[in-house]
């Protein structure tokens, strides 16, 4: 669309991504308790988190420290120093050096001493777990806290709760880079311990503590201490071998408590296992800690093979998945497998019935349910074996499980792990959990628990080459088909490819979906060419009104628009129309698809009734035949809002997107992109209400959300920064505006090309900017440049046509041919009241321009004449306080006064005449409100 509407190019608003799949919305984060047990296992006492009948407390939710907790005492008490000192501290250092155990054991021992009463963590790795955190924290703490609203605002609602409370600690678990602790620190009372990898910068927000391994003498304490051995040689050898790492020594005290075997014979393995495991070293397998980790938790793997064949079987299903939260779904198919056909069919009688509280049930199907609960009963039981030998950490509240990175390694490393096995099992499995089509709402969070996991067993897929390939692209299509409904582009491109690659059998459909995906990331000539290949193969093998040629050429045209080819794109929405109209009817979803993708390019092409119009009709279908919160619903009314604000509807546009982004945030959360693209919108219609301050703060929003999801040369984020140079324009800061637009022009030049109607846009309010500044010359050249290419590109009678000519105008008024300029005004005031109708926004510019022309002319009369009908419409249309209203208040004021007296008409000063926070310093130094379209680029 060429115009700063929120649609921007890339965003697919109702594309049809792929057969039969509409655009998918996902649910809202899950919102689940954080608390849980650690890393090893044991269950919680009373200062841990849980009360004494079991229910968890709500003021501490701190776990308690490993029972075999040892060795730190000194740090406890350097990390109590300082944050008495600080109030702030950051555990930095490698993984398994105790990071966490430390600050569980420091919150411990403050909680039992009375120092701290309200405890919380918040493991900070992953945006799920951060915000389930603090919406159970602000919870506690009496605060409301909903995943509806933005991720900021939670944060400030909690630091503000925080800040009216004493007593109070905070864990900011794992941790990535100081940037991220910076936003989540409370200001006020209170203390936070920061754990983290990263070993830079934490000096400007805490105070940092290097956490290195053990020194051997508290390496031999732990060792003898927990095993109750007390033979320190032994231990002295086996923390050497471990290299003093304490995640190693726990594991190593663990396997020896439940082997029985002490320090001695602990020792006798390790050096066996070790120096088989040295040798793989010369392969580059494992290194450094990883080596000494691998080596401990090999013993354990081990033993479980021979005791606990079940739990072991668990465990390296876990190895080729994502570490964290594993659904207790994915691990079921390690027993549930194992019995399929346990039950002789000689058993069983068909036809028998059991009677149970809902009536009768087949043997068959009690037979099934009795299954899968036995194999659910038996994975409790495996994971908490698990979990014992500190294998595993168990979130019973979530359903899910983690299991250490190196633990996953060393298992995948060991040459007695059926990989192949484990890696077929597992994909069957996923393919059969994953919904077929993601874009129902009850599937969603089944997949966003599902899509980590298949992600990471995708990559273990790659060393087998040849390996179930129909399996393989069937779970990688459906992901990535999960990811780009849900706005994750760059995530779902290379899953669209993988599922190409294995030769796939349904490979238009596949096609189809990457090029849209190309769409999402704004590569248009890419997607383009390869909508065109396909439309070419499906025109010879199906013919030109199967629906699968219909839905590429759909792409086709959607694609053209996207490029600022709206002529060719509304030609071909309209050939596609009448087909799919006569193949699928009129209520098919697919055909409201087509008719909405004309109503956006007759939009951008000016013909903007006929746009409304056409919004409006798809509304309604959609309503009656989707229903009203459905997708592709929420869809037209963010379209139906576009027109609105086209058509200088500024605030039914405004509360429209309003009503769509509620929509969609409660669907989809904030930083989607069609949120951000209801977010933008909205950002501009507040931008033309005149309400200055919160429109820049939006664009602000919206361009770092779209920066992050898309990178730098997305269109979508060149219309987020164009939106906000626009506004530092109205907000009278032009020299910021300037070197925003200058910028800004060159990146659109090379992503979109010199002639595209948004680039053109772009280079308009640059002309704009410089006439403001007074650089005249420099801008009567431009626009007469922009004026001759959107001439070309857009024909004569389009709306941005008729801005530049109001543009050129102005600055011929500035500089001096007043005649000339009052010539152009009548005409452009003509034209748009013919094509936007009298009171249009527009409109009512030219004809502001027009009456000040007049006064310039010294024909004082009609000037104020035309300013009171000016003002009089402008306060029924725009409201009587909008800016643009005052503003021709003031005109008529000063028209008047001339006339009295018979004054010279005022010379217009430039706007850069202002003070230091960018206020006008005289009422007439005002400049025309048309500061560039009420609908810029996108």
């Amino acid at each position: 669309m060429s115009d700063e509407s929120g649609r921007f190019s890339g965003e697919p608003e109702d594309g049809d991504a792929g057969a039969g799949r509409n655009q998918v919305f996902a649910g809202p984060i899950e919102k689940s308790i954080f608390v849980q047990g650690n890393m090893y296992g044991e269950s919680w006492g009373e200062s841990g988190g849980k009360t004494e009948e079991g229910e968890v407390s709500q003021a501490w939710s701190i776990p308690l420290p490993d029972q075999r907790f040892t060795g730190r005492q000194v740090e406890i008490v350097q990390l109590g120093i300082a944050l008495e000192v600080t109030g702030r501290a950051c555990l930095f250092g490698m993984g398994g050096v105790g990071k966490t155990q430390l600050a569980y054991a420091y919150a411990d021992a403050g909680h039992k001493s009375g120092k701290y009463q309200v405890g919380a963590v918040i493991r900070a790795e992953e945006p799920e777990t951060l915000l389930s955190d603090m919406q159970y924290l602000g919870q506690a703490l009496g605060v409301s806290i909903s995943a509806e609203i933005d991720t900021e605002i939670q944060i400030r609602l909690l630091q503000d709760a925080l800040a009216k409370t004493d007593g109070w600690l905070l864990i900011l678990d794992n941790v990535k880079k100081p940037s991220l602790a910076r936003k989540l620190l409370p200001l006020h009372r209170g203390h936070v311990i920061i754990t983290s990898r990263w070993t830079r910068g934490w000096e400007e927000i805490a105070s940092p503590f290097d956490l290195r391994v053990f020194t051997r003498d508290v390496s031999v304490e732990y060792l003898t201490k927990v095993t109750h051995d007390t033979d320190e040689d032994a231990a002295n050898r086996i923390a050497e071998a471990l290299g003093d790492l304490p995640l190693a020594l726990a594991q190593a005290a663990a396997q020896i408590q439940i082997l029985s075997i002490g320090l001695g014979g602990y020792l006798d393995r390790l050096t066996r296992e070790a120096a088989d495991l040295f040798r793989s070293d010369l392969e580059g397998v494992l290194v450094s800690y990883d080596k000494v980790v691998a080596t401990t938790w090999k013993l354990a793997v081990a033993e479980l093979r021979t005791d606990h064949p079940g739990a072991a079987k668990i465990a390296e299903l876990c190895a080729f998945l994502a570490s964290e939260e594993i659904p207790d779904e994915v691990l079921l198919v390690g027993n549930f497998e194992e019995n399929k056909g346990a039950k002789s069919e000689d058993t069983k009688e068909p036809g028998r019935q059991k009677i149970s509280a809902d009536g009768p049930v087949h043997e068959e199907e009690a037979s099934k349910s009795t299954d899968k609960k036995d194999a659910q009963d038996r994975l409790e039981d495996d994971l908490a074996c698990l979990g014992s030998r500190s294998l595993l950490r168990r979130d019973g509240v979530t359903g899910t499980s983690s299991m250490h990175p190196l633990l996953q390694r060393a298992i995948r490393e060991d040459p007695d792990t059926p990989e192949e096995a484990r890696v077929g099992v597992l994909l069957e499995h996923l393919n059969n959990l994953f919904p077929v089509d993601a874009a129902e709402s009850h599937a969603r969070m089944t997949c966003k628990r599902i899509a980590p996991h298949v992600l990471a067993l995708v990559a273990r897929t790659e060393k087998f080459p040849g390996f179930r390939l129909a399996t393989r692209a069937e779970l990688a299509d459906k992901t990535a088909f999960y990811f780009h409904a849900m706005g994750r582009y760059e995530e779902a491109f290379p899953l669209f490819d993988k599922a190409l690659a294995c030769r796939y059998q349904d490979c238009f459909s596949l096609r189809h979906c990457r090029a849209w995906t190309l769409n999402g990331r704004g590569y248009y000539q890419e997607a383009f060419a390869e909508f065109q290949q396909i439309l070419a193969e499906q025109n010879e093998a199906f013919g030109a009104e199967h629906p699968a040629t219909l839905q590429t050429s759909h792409g086709l045209a959607w694609t053209l628009n996207a490029m600022g080819r709206h002529e060719e794109a509304a030609s071909l929405f309209g050939r596609v129309l009448l087909s799919r109209e006569k193949v699928l009817g009129q209520n098919d979803p697919s055909t409201f698809r087509s008719q909405q993708g004309l109503a956006m390019a007759y939009d951008n092409l000016g013909r903007r009734v006929e746009a409304r119009e056409m919004f409006a009709q798809v509304l309604a279908g959609r309503e009656r035949v989707l229903g009203p919160e459905h997708p592709d619903t929420l869809a037209s009314r963010q379209n139906l809002a576009l027109v609105h604000n086209d058509l200088g509807r500024y605030q039914t546009a405004s509360e429209m997107f309003a009503q769509v982004l509620t929509g969609r945030e409660r669907a989809l959360g904030p930083d989607h992109p069609s949120c951000l693209a209801s977010l933008h919108g909205l950002a501009v219609t507040l931008r033309n209400l005149g309400e200055l301050d919160e429109a820049f703060t939006l664009f602000h929003k919206v361009l770092a959300g779209r920066e992050e999801a898309f990178g730098p040369d997305h269109p979508g984020v060149l219309s987020a920064r164009h939106g906000l140079a626009w506004t530092l324009g109205k907000l009278g800061r032009h020299e910021e505006a300037k070197t925003s637009l200058q910028f800004l022009l060159v990146d659109a030049d090379r992503v979109l090309g010199p002639d595209h109607p948004d680039t053109l846009w772009i280079r308009h309010g640059l002309a704009v900017t410089l006439r403001n500044l007074g650089e005249l010359d420099e801008a009567f050249s431009l626009f007469h440049k922009v004026l001759a290419g959107r001439e070309r590109v857009c024909g004569p009678d389009h709306p941005g046509v008729l801005s530049s000519r109001h543009g050129l105008a102005w600055t011929l008024g500035e500089l001096g041919d007043h005649l000339q300029a009052c010539e152009m005004f009548a005409q452009v005031r003509e034209d748009r009241e013919r094509i936007l109708g009298r009171e249009h926004p527009d409109t009512l510019r030219s004809r502001y321009g027009l009456a000040w022309m007049f006064g310039e002319l010294g024909d004082y009369f009609q000037a104020r004449e035309m300013f009171a009908q000016v003002c009089e419409d402008r306060g029924r249309v725009l409201g009587p306080d909008h800016p643009d209203t005052k503003e021709t208040e003031e005109s008529l004021l000063w028209a008047r006064d001339r006339t009295r007296r018979r004054l010279p008409w005022p010379r217009r000063r430039k706007h850069k005449n202002t003070d230091s926070s960018g206020n006008l310093l005289e009422a007439d130094n005002r400049e025309d409100p048309d500061d560039g379209p009420d609908n810029p680029p996108v």
